[in-house]
Protein backbone atom coordinates (compact mmCIF):
# COMPACT_ATOMS: atom_id res chain seq x y z
CA UNK A 1 0.00 0.00 0.00
CA UNK A 2 2.77 2.45 0.94
CA UNK A 3 4.59 1.83 -2.32
CA UNK A 4 1.36 2.39 -4.24
CA UNK A 5 0.63 5.70 -2.51
CA UNK A 6 4.15 6.97 -3.09
CA UNK A 7 3.90 6.02 -6.77
CA UNK A 8 0.57 7.84 -7.00
CA UNK A 9 2.11 10.97 -5.48
CA UNK A 10 5.01 10.72 -7.91
CA UNK A 11 2.45 10.52 -10.71
CA UNK A 12 0.68 13.65 -9.47
CA UNK A 13 3.93 15.64 -9.46
CA UNK A 14 5.15 14.26 -12.78
CA UNK A 15 1.81 15.03 -14.45
CA UNK A 16 1.93 18.57 -13.06
CA UNK A 17 5.49 19.06 -14.26
CA UNK A 18 4.70 17.81 -17.75
CA UNK A 19 1.45 19.76 -17.96
CA UNK A 20 3.12 23.00 -16.86
CA UNK A 21 6.21 22.52 -19.01
CA UNK A 22 8.59 22.28 -16.04
CA UNK A 23 11.82 20.33 -16.19
CA UNK A 24 12.69 18.34 -13.08
CA UNK A 25 14.59 15.18 -12.33
CA UNK A 26 12.84 12.00 -11.29
CA UNK A 27 14.96 11.81 -8.13
CA UNK A 28 13.71 15.25 -7.05
CA UNK A 29 10.09 14.24 -7.60
CA UNK A 30 10.57 10.98 -5.72
CA UNK A 31 12.15 12.81 -2.77
CA UNK A 32 9.19 15.19 -2.60
CA UNK A 33 6.64 12.37 -2.80
CA UNK A 34 8.39 10.40 -0.06
CA UNK A 35 8.47 13.46 2.20
CA UNK A 36 4.73 14.07 1.81
CA UNK A 37 4.00 10.39 2.30
CA UNK A 38 6.06 10.25 5.50
CA UNK A 39 4.45 13.32 7.05
CA UNK A 40 0.86 12.44 6.15
CA UNK A 41 1.22 8.83 7.26
CA UNK A 42 1.99 9.66 10.89
CA UNK A 43 -0.07 7.58 13.30
CA UNK A 44 -1.69 10.78 14.54
CA UNK A 45 -3.27 11.36 11.14
CA UNK A 46 -6.72 9.79 11.03
CA UNK A 47 -8.60 12.25 8.80
CA UNK A 48 -6.01 14.62 7.35
CA UNK A 49 -4.14 11.83 5.60
CA UNK A 50 -3.28 10.80 2.06
CA UNK A 51 -6.78 9.37 1.74
CA UNK A 52 -8.04 12.93 2.15
CA UNK A 53 -5.58 14.16 -0.49
CA UNK A 54 -6.70 11.60 -3.02
CA UNK A 55 -10.30 12.44 -2.23
CA UNK A 56 -9.67 15.59 -4.26
CA UNK A 57 -7.98 13.80 -7.11
CA UNK A 58 -10.20 10.73 -7.49
CA UNK A 59 -13.68 12.01 -6.70
CA UNK A 60 -15.74 12.69 -9.86
CA UNK A 61 -17.73 15.29 -7.91
CA UNK A 62 -14.59 17.36 -7.26
CA UNK A 63 -14.26 20.70 -9.06
CA UNK A 64 -12.09 20.67 -12.15
CA UNK A 65 -8.77 19.34 -10.90
CA UNK A 66 -6.10 21.16 -12.86
CA UNK A 67 -2.41 20.88 -12.03
CA UNK A 68 -2.49 23.73 -9.52
CA UNK A 69 -5.46 22.20 -7.70
CA UNK A 70 -3.67 18.84 -7.59
CA UNK A 71 -0.59 20.44 -6.03
CA UNK A 72 -2.75 22.33 -3.54
CA UNK A 73 -4.41 19.05 -2.54
CA UNK A 74 -1.01 17.45 -1.94
CA UNK A 75 0.23 20.27 0.29
CA UNK A 76 -2.78 21.86 1.99
CA UNK A 77 -2.77 19.70 5.14
CA UNK A 78 0.94 18.96 5.24
CA UNK A 79 1.36 20.72 8.61
CA UNK A 80 -1.07 19.91 11.42
CA UNK A 81 0.78 21.29 14.40
CA UNK A 82 -1.57 20.38 17.24
CA UNK A 83 -2.21 16.87 15.88
CA UNK A 84 1.44 16.00 15.21
CA UNK A 85 2.67 17.59 18.46
CA UNK A 86 4.76 20.15 16.61
CA UNK A 87 6.44 20.48 13.27
CA UNK A 88 7.11 17.22 11.44
CA UNK A 89 10.84 16.41 11.64
CA UNK A 90 10.96 16.39 7.83
CA UNK A 91 9.82 20.02 7.77
CA UNK A 92 11.49 21.46 10.85
CA UNK A 93 14.71 22.53 9.06
CA UNK A 94 12.62 24.27 6.41
CA UNK A 95 10.01 25.97 8.60
CA UNK A 96 11.77 26.36 11.94
CA UNK A 97 13.68 29.53 10.98
CA UNK A 98 10.38 31.31 10.30
CA UNK A 99 9.01 30.68 13.80
CA UNK A 100 9.62 31.97 17.32
CA UNK A 101 8.33 30.33 20.48
CA UNK A 102 7.27 31.93 23.74
CA UNK A 103 6.17 29.01 25.89
CA UNK A 104 3.11 27.55 24.18
CA UNK A 105 2.70 30.63 21.98
CA UNK A 106 3.86 30.28 18.38
CA UNK A 107 4.79 33.42 16.47
CA UNK A 108 6.20 34.24 13.10
CA UNK A 109 9.78 35.42 13.50
CA UNK A 110 9.82 39.20 13.87
CA UNK A 111 12.97 39.78 11.81
CA UNK A 112 15.02 38.28 9.04
CA UNK A 113 14.14 36.76 5.68
CA UNK A 114 14.67 39.99 3.79
CA UNK A 115 14.29 39.34 0.09
CA UNK A 116 12.51 36.02 0.67
CA UNK A 117 9.84 36.34 -2.00
CA UNK A 118 8.05 33.10 -1.24
CA UNK A 119 7.66 34.04 2.42
CA UNK A 120 6.59 37.60 1.60
CA UNK A 121 3.97 36.33 -0.85
CA UNK A 122 2.56 33.86 1.69
CA UNK A 123 2.33 36.66 4.27
CA UNK A 124 0.51 38.88 1.79
CA UNK A 125 -1.90 36.17 0.61
CA UNK A 126 -2.83 35.22 4.18
CA UNK A 127 -2.85 38.81 5.43
CA UNK A 128 -0.28 37.94 8.11
CA UNK A 129 2.64 39.96 9.47
CA UNK A 130 6.02 39.05 10.89
CA UNK A 131 5.90 38.72 14.66
CA UNK A 132 2.21 37.87 14.88
CA UNK A 133 0.90 34.92 16.86
CA UNK A 134 -0.16 31.87 14.89
CA UNK A 135 -3.25 30.18 16.32
CA UNK A 136 -4.38 26.64 15.44
CA UNK A 137 -7.86 27.65 14.29
CA UNK A 138 -6.87 30.90 12.59
CA UNK A 139 -4.48 29.69 9.92
CA UNK A 140 -1.46 28.24 11.74
CA UNK A 141 -1.53 24.94 9.88
CA UNK A 142 -2.63 26.35 6.57
CA UNK A 143 0.01 29.10 6.57
CA UNK A 144 2.84 26.72 7.41
CA UNK A 145 1.59 24.22 4.83
CA UNK A 146 1.52 26.96 2.18
CA UNK A 147 4.96 28.17 3.21
CA UNK A 148 6.34 24.62 3.01
CA UNK A 149 4.84 24.36 -0.47
CA UNK A 150 6.27 27.70 -1.56
CA UNK A 151 9.79 26.99 -0.31
CA UNK A 152 9.76 23.44 -1.70
CA UNK A 153 8.43 24.31 -5.15
CA UNK A 154 9.99 27.73 -5.77
CA UNK A 155 12.99 26.22 -7.62
CA UNK A 156 10.57 24.73 -10.15
CA UNK A 157 7.40 26.81 -10.45
CA UNK A 158 6.79 30.40 -11.54
CA UNK A 159 6.00 32.83 -8.75
CA UNK A 160 2.41 33.30 -9.94
CA UNK A 161 1.74 29.55 -9.91
CA UNK A 162 3.00 29.29 -6.31
CA UNK A 163 0.76 32.22 -5.35
CA UNK A 164 -2.25 30.51 -6.90
CA UNK A 165 -1.57 27.30 -4.97
CA UNK A 166 -1.08 29.30 -1.77
CA UNK A 167 -4.44 30.98 -2.39
CA UNK A 168 -6.13 27.56 -2.44
CA UNK A 169 -4.47 26.64 0.84
CA UNK A 170 -5.45 29.97 2.43
CA UNK A 171 -9.06 29.51 1.36
CA UNK A 172 -9.14 26.14 3.14
CA UNK A 173 -8.97 27.80 6.59
CA UNK A 174 -12.39 26.63 7.80
CA UNK A 175 -15.33 28.22 9.56
CA UNK A 176 -14.53 31.91 9.13
CA UNK A 177 -16.94 34.80 9.23
CA UNK A 178 -16.83 37.85 6.99
CA UNK A 179 -14.12 40.36 7.80
CA UNK A 180 -14.74 43.50 9.82
CA UNK A 181 -15.16 45.32 6.52
CA UNK A 182 -17.99 42.94 5.59
CA UNK A 183 -15.91 41.26 2.90
CA UNK A 184 -16.53 37.57 2.37
CA UNK A 185 -13.60 35.17 2.57
CA UNK A 186 -13.24 35.02 -1.21
CA UNK A 187 -13.56 38.78 -1.59
CA UNK A 188 -10.89 39.38 1.05
CA UNK A 189 -8.55 36.90 -0.65
CA UNK A 190 -9.14 38.62 -3.99
CA UNK A 191 -8.33 42.01 -2.46
CA UNK A 192 -5.07 40.69 -1.01
CA UNK A 193 -4.04 39.14 -4.33
CA UNK A 194 -4.82 42.36 -6.16
CA UNK A 195 -2.74 44.32 -3.66
CA UNK A 196 0.13 41.88 -4.16
CA UNK A 197 -0.01 42.53 -7.90
CA UNK A 198 -0.05 46.31 -7.38
CA UNK A 199 2.50 46.62 -4.60
CA UNK A 200 4.43 43.37 -4.50
CA UNK A 201 5.31 42.83 -8.13
CA UNK A 202 3.24 39.66 -8.62
CA UNK A 203 2.57 39.35 -12.34
CA UNK A 204 -1.10 38.42 -12.58
CA UNK A 205 -3.73 40.35 -14.48
CA UNK A 206 -7.30 40.91 -13.32
CA UNK A 207 -8.64 37.84 -15.10
CA UNK A 208 -5.93 35.63 -13.63
CA UNK A 209 -6.65 36.91 -10.12
CA UNK A 210 -10.36 36.21 -10.54
CA UNK A 211 -9.64 32.71 -11.85
CA UNK A 212 -7.28 32.04 -8.93
CA UNK A 213 -9.92 33.09 -6.41
CA UNK A 214 -12.61 30.99 -8.12
CA UNK A 215 -10.31 27.96 -8.00
CA UNK A 216 -9.49 28.62 -4.34
CA UNK A 217 -13.15 28.94 -3.30
CA UNK A 218 -14.08 25.73 -5.15
CA UNK A 219 -11.13 23.99 -3.50
CA UNK A 220 -12.17 25.18 -0.02
CA UNK A 221 -15.79 24.15 -0.52
CA UNK A 222 -14.78 20.66 -1.57
CA UNK A 223 -12.38 20.40 1.36
CA UNK A 224 -15.31 20.50 3.81
CA UNK A 225 -17.78 18.56 1.68
CA UNK A 226 -18.05 15.78 4.26
CA UNK A 227 -19.89 18.09 6.64
CA UNK A 228 -22.75 18.21 4.12
CA UNK A 229 -22.76 14.51 3.23
CA UNK A 230 -26.38 13.37 2.68
CA UNK A 231 -25.57 9.82 3.81
CA UNK A 232 -25.44 9.75 7.64
CA UNK A 233 -23.40 6.54 7.61
CA UNK A 234 -20.72 8.07 5.41
CA UNK A 235 -20.70 11.23 7.49
CA UNK A 236 -20.21 9.29 10.73
CA UNK A 237 -17.62 6.84 9.42
CA UNK A 238 -15.46 9.51 7.78
CA UNK A 239 -15.92 12.78 9.63
CA UNK A 240 -15.69 11.18 13.06
CA UNK A 241 -12.08 10.34 12.29
CA UNK A 242 -11.52 13.90 13.47
CA UNK A 243 -12.21 12.82 17.05
CA UNK A 244 -9.21 10.52 17.58
CA UNK A 245 -7.05 12.76 15.41
CA UNK A 246 -7.60 15.72 17.68
CA UNK A 247 -7.55 13.72 20.91
CA UNK A 248 -4.35 11.82 21.67
CA UNK A 249 -5.84 9.64 24.47
CA UNK A 250 -8.46 8.32 22.04
CA UNK A 251 -5.74 7.35 19.56
CA UNK A 252 -4.07 5.24 22.25
CA UNK A 253 -7.23 3.25 23.08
Amino acid sequence: MAKGLIHRLIGVFMDAARGMGIACQCAQVEKLAVMIYRVMSYQSRQFHSLEHVFGFLDNPAAPGVDHLTALAAAFHDLVYYQVDDGLPPDLEPLLGPYLAFDGPTIRLASAGHSGDVGYADCLAIFGFEQGQELKPFSGLNEFLSALAMAKTLEPYLPRAAIAEIAACVEASIPFRAASSGALGVGEALEARLERLTREGGLEMDRGEVEAAVARAVAFANFDVKDFAAPDPGYFLSNTWKLLPESNAPLRRK
